[in-house]
C-alpha cells in the first residue's frame, strides 16, 4: 500500500510592514540675546549662592557639634560608657567636617565661575538693556530682602525655642536630682547654649580651671534663658539650691566644686526687675511690689538680699 501524502500547509503571504518614517529633527535651539543670556546667568548665580549659604551654615554647624562634644570630653562628667560613645562621634564629627568643607569649596568655585559670566555678559550690554536688567533686578532684591527678613525672624524664634527647650528640661533634671543630693551620681550640667568668644575664658576653658567646663558667661546666659520665661526667677532663691555643702555626701568630689561655680555665679546675678506694663502686676514703677523693698539694697550693690 503506497504510503499517504501529507499536505504541506500554505505560507502565509508576506505582509510588509510600512516604512518608518525618518525622525523629525529637533528645532534648533532659540538664539537668546544678550540681555537673555544675563538673565540666565544671574540665575546660575542665584543658585549657586544658595548652595554655597547651604554649605556655609552646614560647615558651621559641624564646627558647633564638633566643639560641644569635645568640650564633654574636656568636662569628663560623663560615665565612662557615655564618654566612649562622645568620643565616637567626635570621630564621626571630624569626617562629616571635612566633607561639608570640601563641598564648600566646589561651591564657592562655582558661585566664583557664576559671578565672572554675569560679570562679561553685563558689560556687553547696551545702555537701555542694563537700565531695564537694574530695574529687574532691584524689584527682586528689594523682595528677596524681605523674605530673608521673614526667615530670619522664623530661624530666630525657633532658636529661642530651642534654647528654651533645652534650659527647661535640664531645670526639671535638676529638680529631680535635688530631691536627694548624696545620691547623685551624674552632675546635672547646664546646657551649653552660648560659646563665649573672650580670650581670658576661652584659654581658662582650654586649660581646664573650670569644673564644669563652662565659664562663668556661658552659666549666666543659662539663667538668663529660664529668667526670660520663669519672671518671678530669683537668683538669691536659685543660689540656695546649688549650695556647695548641699553635695559634700556626694561620692564623686568634683561635684562640689561644680555647684560652687553655680553658686558663685548666680551670687553675681541681680534680681529681675519687671519692666513698665509687665503682665504679672499692676506697678507702673516699673518693677513689682515683690521686689520694691529689694531696690534700695540693689543701688547699693549689695547681693545678698534677703526675702522681704
Amino acid at each position: 500500500m503506497p504510503p499517504k501524502r501529507v499536505r504541506k500547509p500554505r505560507a502565509k503571504p508576506a505582509i510588509l510592514k510600512p516604512a518608518t518614517p525618518p525622525p523629525t529633527p529637533l528645532p534648533p535651539p532659540p538664539v537668546l540675546t544678550n540681555l537673555e543670556q544675563t538673565y540666565e546667568a544671574s540665575n546660575w548665580l542665584y543658585s549657586a549662592s544658595s548652595i554655597r549659604q547651604v554649605a556655609q551654615s552646614q560647615v558651621i554647624q559641624a564646627e558647633v557639634e564638633l566643639a560641644m562634644h569635645r568640650r564633654v570630653i574636656e568636662r569628663d562628667t560623663e560615665a565612662q560608657s557615655d564618654l566612649a560613645a562622645i568620643r565616637e562621634k567626635v570621630i564621626a564629627d571630624e569626617e562629616y567636617l571635612k566633607e561639608a568643607q570640601s563641598r564648600l569649596q566646589a561651591a564657592k568655585g562655582e558661585e566664583n565661575a557664576a559671578i565672572k559670566r554675569v560679570s562679561n555678559l553685563y558689560a556687553a550690554l547696551s545702555g537701555r538693556e542694563k537700565e531695564e536688567y537694574d530695574k529687574t533686578k532691584g524689584q527682586g532684591r528689594r523682595l528677596e530682602k524681605r523674605n530673608a527678613g521673614l526667615q530670619a525672624q522664623v530661624a530666630k524664634d525657633q532658636h529661642r525655642q530651642s534654647q528654651r527647650n533645652q534650659v527647661e528640661e535640664w531645670y526639671q533634671l535638676t529638680e529631680i536630682a535635688f530631691e536627694n543630693y548624696s545620691q547623685i551620681k551624674v552632675f546635672p550640667t547646664p546646657p551649653a547654649l552660648y560659646h563665649c568668644n573672650k580670650d581670658q575664658c576661652r584659654r581658662s576653658v582650654h586649660a581646664a580651671k573650670f569644673a564644669l567646663g563652662m565659664c562663668s558667661c556661658d552659666l549666666k546666659e543659662v539663667f538668663r534663658v529660664y529668667s526670660t520665661y520663669h519672671q518671678d526667677f530669683d537668683p538669691n532663691e536659685e543660689r540656695k539650691r546649688w549650695h556647695p555643702d548641699l553635695f559634700s555626701g556626694c561620692q564623686d568630689k568634683r561635684m562640689r566644686e561644680m555647684a560652687e561655680e553655680i553658686f558663685k555665679v548666680l551670687g553675681e546675678m541681680k534680681p529681675k526687675l519687671h519692666e513698665v506694663g509687665c503682665s504679672l502686676c499692676d506697678n507702673l514703677e516699673g518693677f513689682c511690689n515683690k521686689y520694691r523693698a529689694k531696690l534700695q539694697l540693689l543701688k547699693e550693690g549689695d547681693l545678698a538680699i534677703s526675702d522681704r
